[in-house]
């Protein structure tokens, strides 16, 4: 089935909340009256880990009032489908399939890992005749070495020294920057670029490809997530204005965005009137007007139009209605549609295509977020909380990866077979991972086996 974007998802779950609790208070009701959002993803996240657990919406008995209301929840209504039901929907396919689709999956994590929802499917497939296999990483020992001894303590061996003797199997670098420690390692490795290496970058992996660049080793490519692009700011500006009173730095943003509604003569006479005067309306915003109806002619009717529509309306004070808000997404919508086809028609910026084309799947993504939602009116602190959760940066490659370069992971567990040199770049960021809090009472996690549920032990 079509995966459905998580910010829908949340908001189809959200009103299925309002409708149940509707006919009296549920377990969630206070944190839902309080923050409606919040609470939707925390228990869409729990429903989905049941659903990967091997539960199919029947109730668990003697699970209590929580999951009694998962099971409530489950029957009020289709709900579309996430990652966990899709796979559901495998395994029920796979009961109907005459011979295995795969004759082979190779699980780089041992088996025992996978959620039961994922297990079933292995062992329908294997019935089927595929096989399963596991892949195993026998990493090389260090013996006795600083590496070694550092691994067995790790491991909690009683006896294994703590001494450390500098043999350079193991060298920690320190510095006040990551800038200095990247230009040192880059000229550690080097001479040694003939080894088998393999880099873990887990921090600023723009200092060190630089460095690296420098030394004359080979770029391992560096992207960037941002949520600052130019065209991405359209649709959060635009929503901070519907309401009043409008800050004259938002307006002032939205006026000088080098891609957005108003760039060009417009933006930059009406900016000037609002760094001279702030606010709309008054005697330099009517002036700037006149300059640009002097301008541009003919063509003054539709821009001044524009104007109009975007920043000239009566907004609101404290809350939203629903409706009105729909009405400035469907509003940027449009702009970035007729933006991303004349552009994609032009054909000489690709990159501006692309985060055109991701700021237009933003609105589209909020859009059907707001046709969900189930409150009348919303305040700006709602809205902004809407946003971030649909709204995410665009990814842009700001230096290509080269042929040559030494191998790069994301994290430790990237690392499938032995090297001879590894690189930890950053190993105190977040790059080892953590378990999550479980949300689960024991009285829940005794009962759920019973029904052939079995949540994952993280």
């Amino acid at each position: 089935t079509p995966a459905t974007s998580d910010a829908v998802r949340v908001q189809r779950w959200s009103r299925r909340l309002g409708e149940v609790q509707a006919a009296g208070p549920r377990f969630y009701s206070a944190s839902y009256g309080i923050d409606p959002l919040g609470t939707s993803t925390a228990l869409l996240d729990m429903r989905d880990e049941l659903v990967a657990a091997g539960w199919n919406g029947e109730r668990i008995e003697s699970g209590g009032e929580r999951l009694d209301t998962f099971a409530e929840l489950e029957v009020a209504g289709e709900l579309p489908a996430g990652t966990a039901d899709r796979v559901r929907l495998v395994e029920r396919e796979l009961t109907q399939a005459p011979s295995p689709p795969l004759e082979e999956i190779r699980l780089a994590d041992p088996r025992v890992l996978w959620s039961r929802r994922w297990q079933d499917v292995f062992v329908r497939l294997e019935a089927l005749g595929a096989r399963i296999t596991e892949a195993s990483v026998e990493p090389p020992s260090p013996g006795d070495t600083d590496l070694g001894r550092i691994q067995r303590r790790l491991l909690g061996e009683a006896d294994a020294s703590p001494r450390l003797e500098g043999d350079g199997s193991l060298v920690l670098l320190r510095g006040e920057t990551s800038w200095e420690v990247s230009r040192a390692l880059a000229a550690m490795l080097r001479p040694l670029a003939s080894l088998r290496a393999a880099i873990v970058r887990g921090g600023d992996v723009r200092a060190l490809d630089d460095a690296l660049v420098e030394q004359g080793l080979a770029s391992e490519g560096v992207t960037s997530d941002s949520l600052w692009r130019p065209v991405t700011q359209v649709l959060p500006l635009a929503l901070e204005l519907a309401f009043e009173p409008r800050d004259p730095y938002r307006v002032l943003e939205l006026l000088t965005l080098p891609v957005g509604p108003f760039d060009g003569l417009v933006g930059r006479e009406l900016a000037g009137a609002v760094a001279g005067s702030p606010g709309i309306g008054g005697p330099q915003w009517e002036a700037a007007k006149d300059v640009v109806r002097e301008r541009l002619g003919d063509g003054a009717t539709s821009a001044l139009a524009r104007v109009a529509e975007w920043l000239e309306f009566a907004g609101h004070h404290t809350v939203a209605p629903r409706a009105a808000l729909l009405e400035v997404v469907s509003r940027v919508r449009t702009w970035l549609q007729g933006r991303f086809t004349f552009e994609r028609e032009k054909g000489e910026n690709p990159a501006r295509v692309a985060t055109l084309g991701a700021a237009l799947g933003q609105a589209q993504g909020l859009h059907d977020a707001f046709a969900h939602e189930v409150r009348a009116e919303l305040d700006l602190v709602a809205v902004r909380l809407l946003v971030e959760q649909v709204t995410g940066g665009v990814r842009f490659d700001l230096s290509p990866e080269r042929t040559g370069r030494l191998d790069p992971v994301d994290t430790p567990a990237g690392l499938r077979v032995a090297r001879d040199l590894v690189v930890w770049w950053h190993c105190v960021s977040d790059t080892a991972w953590r378990p999550p809090a479980r949300p689960w009472r024991g009285a829940e996690i005794d009962a759920l086996p019973a029904a052939g549920v079995y949540i994952t032990d993280p």
